[in-house]
């Protein structure tokens, strides 16, 4: 990490110093026999003490705090998220210069709660984010995303992606909430408690079940069975896709947790959320 010292004058810093010191710097790319951990990537430019500071240096890719990376494994970034904009290749250039004026102008009135920002250059789109120091905060996440869309001109309905690193979790679909607990307490008790099953009362499902019952018991003793493995086995996958997305010990236990319970619903959340974490 380099740091280049030019500082401006006395003068300058006195009538136009900002409220928090960010840090300007360049996220390169580094060849694999130099680059040992994502850090070392980026490089630090000028340090930000006031308005007219930012323009000793070439427009950076990443503007973030003095002290911060904006990365997960920063201590700093623990409980925070990501705003992030997707943008047509040709685009992010004017819309990125916007956002960096409208940090260093201290538009968005939020303190400093904005850890930094960061532009990333893909072959497909580019990527524009805007890390929080706290993602539970929901009056300063949502002034942070009112006020992006008023100073880069943006369509009231756009849609932000957000990432929420310490909280990441949710819940399937409400009805497989509901089914799929519903259906393997009916199918435990068929299994191993059917005389307290008002089978006469279910309808079709009671005929049918019942006929399983009296009939085919080992069959639905074999099923139960078959599908508590199966969602042991999601379970123990869930586990693992959170931990490779390095999610802190308790959304990993909840995604664990909760595929045990709903099965592929919950396993198919955790494994889109890696794959669009690789993507980021």
């Amino acid at each position: 990490m380099t740091d280049i010292e030019t500082p401006p004058s006395s003068a300058d810093t006195q009538t136009s110093a900002v409220e928090n010191k960010e840090s300007p710097s360049i996220d390169g790319v580094l060849s694999p026999s130099v680059a040992t951990s994502p850090s070392s990537n980026i490089t630090n430019s000028h340090p930000l003490e006031s308005h007219y500071t930012f323009w000793y240096t070439h427009r950076p890719t990443t503007f973030r705090n003095k002290n911060l990376k904006p990365m997960w494994e920063e201590e700093g970034n623990r409980n925070g998220g990501k705003w992030i904009l997707r943008l047509k290749k040709g685009l992010s250039s004017r819309l990125w210069e916007l956002l960096i004026l409208a940090v260093i102008g201290e538009q968005f009135q939020v303190g400093k709660e904005i850890c930094g920002i960061v532009c990333s250059i893909r072959p497909q789109e580019d990527l524009i984010s805007v890390w929080t120091k706290t993602a539970n905060n929901q009056n300063v996440t949502q002034r942070i995303r009112e006020t992006m869309k008023k100073v880069l001109s943006l369509p009231v309905d756009y849609m932000f992606d957000k990432t929420n690193k310490q909280f990441y979790f949710r819940s399937p679909n409400p009805f497989w909430c509901f089914v799929i607990p519903v259906l393997i307490v009916y199918l435990t008790l068929c299994a191993y408690w059917p005389d307290i099953l008002p089978f006469h009362k279910l309808g079709y499902l009671g005929t049918f079940s019942s006929y399983l019952v009296l009939n085919h018991r080992l069959i639905v003793v074999l099923i139960f069975w078959a599908i508590l493995a199966c969602h042991i086995y999601e379970s123990v996958l869930a586990a693992n896709y959170s931990s490779k997305a390095n999610l802190n010990r308790k959304s990993i236990n909840l995604w664990s947790f909760q595929t045990f319970v709903l099965g592929y619903p919950s396993l198919r959340l955790v494994k889109c959320y890696l794959r669009d974490h690789k993507n980021k």
